[in-house]
C-alpha cells in the first residue's frame, strides 16, 4: 500500500462539505427566489417557493456528489456522441489485399452498406399500403372464423411476426447505415498506428509491449518472492514518472497450438518414412496412421473450434520520447528476466495488431493477420462498432459494464 499515491488534488472547501461551487449555486438559487418574490407575475409566491425548491433539490448529495453535478454530467452526455463506427469490416480487410477481387471487394461493400433501401413511387407505395391492408384483413376474417384449425391461426401469427421482425431488422439497418456516415470510431481511439515495435499516438507519444507469462508466487519461498515482487517489479514501477508510465494489461486470449499440430503432422511424414524403409507393414501403417488422425483432429478441434481461452498478462510503457523509451524497455526486460520472471518483448508489428485487437474482441481468429496488409494493421485492430450507454459500453456488439 505504500506504493500507492495519496490523494494529490485537494477542493477548496469554505467549510466541511461545502464547496465554493455550492455557495455560488445557492446564491443564484436565492437570488432567482427573491426577483421571482418581488415582481409582479401572478402567483408569484408559488413561483418562488419552487425555484427555491429545485434549488435545494440541485444542492442535495444523494451520491458523493451534489444533485447539479450529476445534471451537468448527464447534460454532457447528451450532447456528445454516442455510436461511432469502423468505415471497413474484418471481412473486407481481409479480402482488400488480393488484388483479382479488389474492385469486385469494394463494389460489394458499398452495395451491401450503403445501398438505401429499395425506392418506391408514390402509386407503387400507395398500392402496397391497400394490399397489406386487404390482406390483413382477411387474415383477420380467417382468425375470427370457427372454420379455421389451430395449425392455420399459428401458420397466420408466425408469418405476421416474420414480417415484424424483417421490418424492425431493416429499420435497425437504416439507422445503422446513418450513424456509420457520420461517426468514425477513429475519433475515439486512442492508437493511431504501428510501426517497428512501437504502438503510436497521433505522434504525441509511443508505446511497447512485454509479455509475462503467469508465476505461480505461492511456490516461491519467501525470499525469492520479495526479490522477485519488490526488488525488480517494484522497481520498475517507482521509476515511472510523469514522460514515462506504465499500464498492467490483462486479456482473454486462446491458446495457440499451432507447433503442437505441426508435430503432428510431422509424425504422419516419419510414419511414412518407416513404411517406405520397411520398418512398418501395411497393417500397422493404416492402424497408427488412423491412430494419428484421431489426435490431429483432436488437435485441430481445440485450435479452431473448442478453443481453450486463458489470461495473458502485458506491461505496456508509454514515453513521449521514442528512444528512451526503447532503452527503457530492455531495461525492463532485463530487470524481470533477474526477477525470475519469463519475459518477452513483443517486436513484430504483427504481435502488437493482435495484442491491440484482443484488448477490443474476442470473437476473431487471429490467424487473418496473415492475410491483412500491413498497412491495414491498425484498422484493423479497432473495434467494428462502439455504443456508449450510461452503464455499459457496446463493442462489436458485445455488452461490457463498469
Amino acid at each position: 500500500m505504500r506504493l500507492i499515491p495519496g490523494k494529490t488534488k485537494v477542493k477548496i472547501e469554505l467549510f466541511k462539505g461545502i464547496s465554493v461551487a455550492d455557495i455560488v449555486v445557492g446564491m443564484i438559487t436565492l437570488g432567482l427566489s427573491a426577483l421571482v418574490f418581488l415582481s409582479t407575475i401572478p402567483g408569484r409566491l408559488y413561483v418562488a417557493v419552487g425555484v427555491l425548491s429545485v434549488g435545494v433539490f440541485l444542492l442535495l448529495r444523494l451520491d458523493q456528489q451534489p444533485n447539479y453535478k450529476l445534471l451537468l454530467s448527464l447534460l454532457r452526455y447528451l450532447a456528445f456522441p454516442k455510436r461511432f463506427w469502423r468505415m471497413f469490416t474484418d471481412k473486407h480487410l481481409l479480402t482488400a489485399n488480393a488484388e483479382a477481387n479488389k474492385g469486385e471487394h469494394w463494389n460489394e461493400f458499398f452495395s451491401d452498406k450503403y445501398s438505401p433501401d429499395e425506392d418506391y413511387s408514390l402509386r407503387e407505395s400507395i398500392e402496397k399500403i391497400m394490399s397489406d391492408k386487404k390482406q390483413f384483413k382477411e387474415e383477420e376474417e380467417r382468425l375470427n372464423s370457427k372454420d379455421i384449425s389451430d395449425e392455420e391461426k399459428n401458420a397466420i401469427w408466425q408469418s405476421r411476426k416474420k414480417q415484424e421482425d424483417t421490418k424492425s431488422k431493416k429499420k435497425e439497418e437504416k439507422k445503422d447505415a446513418s450513424y456509420k456516415k457520420e461517426k468514425d470510431v477513429e475519433e475515439v481511439i486512442a492508437f493511431t498506428g504501428i510501426a517497428d515495435g512501437f504502438i503510436e499516438y497521433n505522434g504525441k507519444y509511443y508505446g511497447t509491449v512485454i509479455e509475462i507469462d503467469p508465476v505461480e508466487f505461492r511456490f516461491f519461498s519467501r525470499y525469492r518472492r520479495e526479490a522477485s515482487i519488490e526488488n525488480c517489479l517494484g522497481k520498475i514501477f517507482r521509476s515511472l514518472k510523469i514522460d514515462y508510465c506504465a499500464n498492467l494489461v490483462k486479456i482473454d486470449r486462446p491458446v495457440i497450438y499451432d507447433s503442437y499440430l505441426e508435430k503432428e503432422y510431422d509424425k504422419l511424414d516419419e510414419l511414412r518414412a518407416s513404411y517406405e524403409n520397411g520398418l512398418l507393414t501395411e497393417d500397422e501403417l493404416k492402424s497408427r496412421v488412423e491412430i494419428q488422425y484421431d489426435r490431429i483432429n483432436a488437435m485441430r478441434t481445440i485450435c479452431y473450434d473448442d478453443k481453450v481461452v486463458q489470461p495473458f498478462y502485458y506491461l505496456v510503457f508509454f514515453n513521449i520520447n521514442k528512444r528512451q523509451l526503447e532503452i527503457d524497455t530492455q531495461n525492463a526486460v532485463t530487470t524481470l528476466e533477474q526477477g525470475e520472471l519469463t519475459v518477452r518483448r513483443l517486436v513484430s508489428d504483427k504481435e502488437l495488431a493482435v495484442f491491440l485487437k484482443y484488448t477490443n474482441t474476442l470473437n476473431f481468429d487471429e490467424h487473418d493477420i496473415d492475410k491483412i496488409d500491413p498497412k491495414d494493421y491498425t484498422a484493423w485492430a479497432m473495434p467494428e462498432s462502439l455504443a456508449f450507454n450510461s452503464r455499459k459500453v457496446d463493442i462489436n456488439g458485445i455488452d461490457t459494464r463498469h
